[in-house]
């Protein structure tokens, strides 16, 4: 008789446990949501302030609490006369994600330049309405709308729901709508745009051409690499230029090999373009090359890798070079370029 006893007691225990457990859940729930609506409220009397300064961290505040309350006052706030908080508000927008933003939001984005605008775009990327795919493509259309820069990133940022639309640019007629789809699937993330901008490789238009090499890097996919590789003999400069480049940028064992063939045949032109990859590679004893590359290309982004890399050989080396060509390279130690040997 005792067995049913004992079984009885632990299911009580541990509905007992359960049930507090669930009480102080909603305890801990409703304390945060109280907080939550009394610092929305705060930051919505922010928004009105006279400093702009304030604004524009009041609408920042207003995105992290992610209340619906906030969504019509960061709507009116697209209009401030001051450019940060516009932004901030749209980067608010972008970040509560509430379907009645996205009008308003469109209505703003021809309307606005510079940091507003990609804001604005920014959040509509966030958002990702399927019903604003149609008027973005529109806009990419119209060279005079203003709409164009915004109109790129935020179908970018889209990503899925965009690439199927983008693709029928890509293989219309216009080939500048070509070359704007092709520039934007890029940066969808999308595994679907691949095949499709290879064989774009094979059009006749060279910006096309460049275009389409560029996103293949962006989407770093290793099906571009042989493609990429035949482009390396294009009589276009920047198609080669553009190629290189994306092959520096695709992750893939065929990829390295052949950078890696042209860096000790000194390639002088490519180890300039992708001097992140063979710093990031530190091969022992290729400092010689980067810095005979620096010395015959005057390449810049060479320099600025070199300088900030780690390598204090190579840090020398960038620094003599900028003193004697009278370039100021910036130093940023811990930064988020090319580490030695980090690949």
């Amino acid at each position: 008789m005792s067995t049913p006893l004992f079984g009885s007691y632990r299911l009580g225990m541990w509905r007992d446990i359960v049930a507090g457990f669930v009480f102080w859940g909603l305890i801990v729930w409703g304390g945060f949501a109280a907080w939550n609506y009394v610092q929305t409220g705060k930051q919505l009397a922010k928004l009105k302030d006279a400093d702009s300064s304030v604004r524009a961290h009041a609408a920042l505040e207003l995105g992290r609490h992610k209340s619906g309350r906030a969504v019509q006052p960061l709507i009116e706030a697209l209009n401030d006369n001051a450019p940060e908080v516009a932004a901030n508000a749209a980067t608010a927008l972008g970040k509560i994600k509430d379907p009645r933003a996205v009008d308003p939001l469109m209505n703003a984005l021809g309307k606005t330049m510079g940091s507003p605008q990609e804001a604005i775009a920014g959040a509509l990327g966030e958002i990702k309405d399927p019903r604003t795919i149609p008027p973005l493509i529109a806009g990419l259309k119209d060279p005079d709308s203003g709409l164009i820069y915004g109109a790129r990133m935020a179908l970018g940022k889209m990503g899925a729901p965009a690439v199927e639309p983008l693709l029928a640019l890509l293989k219309g007629q216009d080939v500048d709508l070509r070359r704007e789809a092709a520039r934007i699937l890029g940066d969808t993330n999308d595994s679907r745009a691949v095949q499709p901008l290879i064989d774009t490789l094979q059009g006749l238009d060279d910006q096309l051409r460049s275009a389409a090499a560029s996103a293949l890097g962006e989407l770093n996919d290793a099906r571009a690499v042989q493609p990429l590789i035949g482009l390396m003999k294009d009589p276009n400069s920047d198609v080669v230029r553009a190629a290189g480049q994306a092959l520096g940028q695709i992750d893939d064992r065929g990829a390295a090999d052949f950078l890696m063939g042209e860096f000790h045949a000194h390639n002088w032109t490519l180890i300039a373009l992708d001097s992140s990859f063979f710093v990031r590679k530190g091969e022992k004893g290729s400092e010689d090359t980067l810095i005979e590359a620096l010395q015959q290309t005057g390449s810049t982004g060479l320099a600025e890798d070199m300088l900030n890399c780690g390598n204090t050989k190579l840090h020398d080396a960038a620094n003599d070079w900028a003193s004697k060509n009278g370039y100021t390279i910036t130093y940023m130690p811990g930064g988020k370029g090319a580490s030695w040997g980090s690949k």
